[in-house]
């Protein structure tokens, strides 16, 4: 029903722009009706269940969701339709999925919603979780396993101790310790001291790794051979094993980490005069830790920037959305009225819907610039240009879209602006949004300006500047981030995604870019960039 109410050539346009964004994610998406029916999911989201769309399409989302959890998510769905809210990712919530072949996942959902014609749906997107749940539960194992392991070490040691003392040879005593200890923690180092601190037992794997020399090391006072940092914290470890306590500590030694387990030996007559440490490599855990660390950092990051995204996008695209119904609509009315000025309303709905068009468009740009940039498939290609001619023609380009009264002047006069190196493609997205947000945010009626300047040491600085809104002081620091709206400008259109954009592609360059700006007053952005980029030091890239 909806295509005989579209422009001919507007409005394929826009689906097959939605079509190639929504089949193109390689996030699985699915959407549903208020009722929890699904109406529509992308391939990514066939792949990961294992049905087609034609098998989910129509069914309840229970269908994707284990039998013995169903009921349960029914009444988590309609609590959510109640109150519906932007939800995003990363909150610990792992979900338990089913696929077509009966096989279980787990998975983490983002969700948000929106209202078309009096409908609610509820947007999901759906990643696949279950190799991280497998990691996390991995490396709690290993830690409740670490935990078991010095357990039952104070446990081996209370009962060898309690057999060593029915004996009345120390060297027996002794050696049987360092027996059993060995056997036990081949890869750390096993050793036992006296109270004076000194070693008077010492072994294990780690001294060929560590190039000790055990040797050299047995019956000296320990302390005096540590380091400043750490000789105080190394005597309250020992000194608390004396009391007759156990006691853990962790130390770096050569760029490795050890975990150190001490334990009291108790003697007949009852004052302890030596102590069991165990020292156990960890370095290759504390990695394991540490990675694991980063990529959860990595996917808050990511998690962050999909919450932004569905945010931004349900605010950006629905604007458009909305202008383009309403439209469609009226043309639809139109075309059956007999009215003078027909056609007449319907050129000027036809060109809302465009420009709502030329918008999605922008948007989708953006998104896919920054994609490119993300894998780096944007390449620099130098090459010889008139940077005097490009700054004129986008000038020329961006004042048929300024505002009315707005005047965008170039001041650039110099001969060596004719010859420069520099990628075309490239220089002109810089030029196009900087004039663009300099006409967004500057009001009727206001002067731009766009100066080329050639400086001594063989740059060419490029400045835009324009008598707008400006930009508070506190956020100019935040303006080149993802997605970051300054708090006078949300009530402007914008993705937040233009200068994160323009500052790759100046960096890419060998540039730089600034900004001076009072708010109220105006803005001005600096770019510097080298007069002539080497093709060769890019034909590797």
């Amino acid at each position: 029903m909806e295509s005989a109410h579209r422009s001919p050539s507007v409005l394929p346009q826009r689906e097959k722009i939605f079509r190639a964004m929504f089949e193109g994610s390689q996030e699985s998406i699915l959407v549903t009706n208020q009722n929890g029916m699904i109406v529509m999911v992308n391939p990514a989201c066939e792949r990961l269940f294992g049905y087609d769309s034609d098998e989910m399409v129509g069914q309840a989302v229970e269908l994707l969701i284990p039998q013995r959890l169903r009921h349960q998510h029914q009444a988590h769905r309609q609590h959510y339709y109640d109150k519906p809210h932007a939800r995003g990712m990363g909150r610990d919530m792992d979900l338990s999925a089913r696929r077509k072949d009966g096989s279980e996942f787990y998975i983490e959902a983002g969700l948000n919603y929106v209202h078309l014609e009096g409908t609610m749906y509820v947007i999901a997107f759906i990643i696949d979780v279950t190799e991280r749940k497998r990691t996390t539960d991995a490396l709690r194992e290993s830690r409740a396993q670490l935990k078991r392991n010095a357990e039952e070490l104070e446990q081996r040691v209370e009962h060898r101790t309690a057999e060593l003392a029915r004996t009345n040879a120390e060297l027996r005593e002794t050696q049987a310790l360092y027996h059993a200890m060995v056997q036990n923690f081949p890869d750390g180092i096993i050793s036992v001291i006296d109270a004076a601190y000194r070693l008077v037992l010492l072994d294990g794997k780690a001294l060929q790794e560590l190039k000790l020399d055990r040797t050299a090391l047995l019956h000296r006072p320990l302390l005096q051979d540590l380091p400043d940092d750490i000789r105080a914290t190394v005597q309250l470890f020992l000194e608390k094993a004396f009391r007759g306590e156990s006691a853990t500590m962790e130390v770096e030694v050569q760029s490795k980490s050890f975990i150190l387990n001490a334990a009291p030996l108790p003697s007949d007559d009852g004052p302890i005069r030596q102590v069991l440490v165990v020292g156990e490599n960890i370095t290759e855990l504390k990695h394991a830790e540490e990675e694991m660390r980063n990529a959860l950092k990595k996917e808050r990051e990511l998690n962050e920037l999909k919450t932004r995204f569905v945010s931004m996008a349900s605010h950006e695209f629905r604007t458009p959305l909305s202008t383009i119904l309403s439209s469609t609509s009226l043309v639809r009315k139109y075309q059956d009225s007999t009215a003078e000025n027909k056609a007449e309303r319907i050129s000027k709905h036809l060109d809302r819907i465009k420009s709502s068009v030329n918008d999605l468009v922008g948007v989708l740009d953006d998104f896919l610039s920054i994609g490119k940039l993300d894998e780096g498939k944007i390449h620099v290609q130098p090459a010889l240009l008139d940077l005097q001619d490009l700054a004129q023609i986008t000038a020329e380009e961006m004042q048929s879209v300024a505002k009315v009264g707005q005047v965008i002047r170039v001041e650039a006069d110099d001969p060596r602006l004719t010859e420069t190196m520099l990628d075309r493609k490239l220089i002109k997205a810089i030029f196009t949004n900087l004039l663009s947000n300099a006409i967004k945010y500057s009001a009727e009626g206001q002067r731009i300006t766009l100066s080329l300047t050639p400086t001594p040491d063989a740059q060419v600085e490029l400045r835009v500047q324009d008598q707008g809104i400006g930009i508070p002081e506190k956020e100019q620091k935040y303006l080149f981030n993802r997605f970051f709206r300054a708090g006078n400008a949300t009530n402007i259109q914008g993705t937040g995604l233009g200068l994160h954009i323009v500052k790759r592609y100046v960096e890419l360059q060998h540039g730089t870019i600034a900004l001076e700006s009072r708010a109220n007053e105006g803005t001005t952005f600096i770019v510097r960039l080298p007069m002539e980029l080497t093709p060769d030091e890019y034909e590797t890239e």
